[in-house]
């Protein structure tokens, strides 16, 4: 059987988009040789891809996948940031950060060459953003706050819209106040499938695992989101054992 595991791990925080949004003056003189790949990214948009027609659809253990609606050939998806309770085993809640009520937030899943339009809103008591981590896309659409665009006060809504060119496993997570929001559960899988027709070319199963581990200490509910080596919890899309789905 061919299987895939998609797993993204939460020990430290990402920054490359800094430098991939940066202009280095020492290399303006070669501008014209320099690979654009986010301008690029317009080109590859497909006609939409259609679960099990062009891929066949993750599977998410205790987790759950963001819906969408179709809107003139393009996969429209919201995202809310909310302060939650969420219950990571019997009896076991915490008081955190999640997207649509959930951590990890909602699988977003699609097909490489879709057109998304994502809106964020933020019901946090905090501003945020949303970065695409490791998605080739447009620099305004990359969710860095203070460079590409401001972030989103609470209770306003931010639309992002870009094609996703590239098949792969990434992530959303905030670029704002990053450390605090990403410990207090704030990210999200994407997996973008590769278009593949023929059935027998494609894997039987995948599935999406995100692991994130916490600083919670005995007797209190909120994790501790500057806690960056002292760990004493462990989720797999948002559950521990014996909790989680076989």
């Amino acid at each position: 059987m061919k299987v895939k595991y998609f797993t993204t791990f939460l020990v430290t925080f990402f920054f490359a988009s800094y430098f991939v949004n940066m202009s280095w003056p020492f290399l303006a003189s070669k501008s014209s040789e320099i690979p654009r790949p986010w301008a690029q990214s317009e080109e590859k948009h497909l006609p939409l891809g259609e679960p099990d027609k062009d891929f066949t659809p993750a599977v998410v253990p205790n987790g759950v996948k963001a819906k969408y609606q179709i809107i003139d050939d393009v996969k429209v998806f919201h995202l809310t940031a909310e302060v939650i309770e969420w219950e990571v085993a019997d009896g076991l809640k915490i008081h955190t950060w999640g997207y649509n009520g959930t951590v990890p937030g909602p699988l977003l899943e699609v097909a490489e060459g879709d057109r998304v339009r994502i809106f964020v809103t933020n019901n946090l008591p905090a501003s945020t953003t949303v970065h695409w981590h490791g998605v080739l896309l447009p620099c305004g659409m990359d969710g860095v706050s203070g460079l590409t665009q401001p972030a989103i006060p609470p209770g306003e809504t931010f639309q992002y819209e870009f094609i996703f060119p590239d098949a792969g496993t990434f992530m959303y997570h905030p670029h704002h106040d990053t450390m605090t929001q990403e410990g207090m559960g704030l990210n999200g899988m994407i997996i973008v499938h590769k278009r593949e027709p023929d059935i027998a070319k494609r894997p039987d199963r995948d599935f999406a695992i995100m692991l994130h581990e916490w600083s919670i200490e005995v007797g209190t509910s909120k994790p501790k989101p500057f806690e960056m080596t002292d760990f004493n919890l462990l989720t797999m899309n948002g559950n521990v054992m014996p909790s989680t789905e076989p």
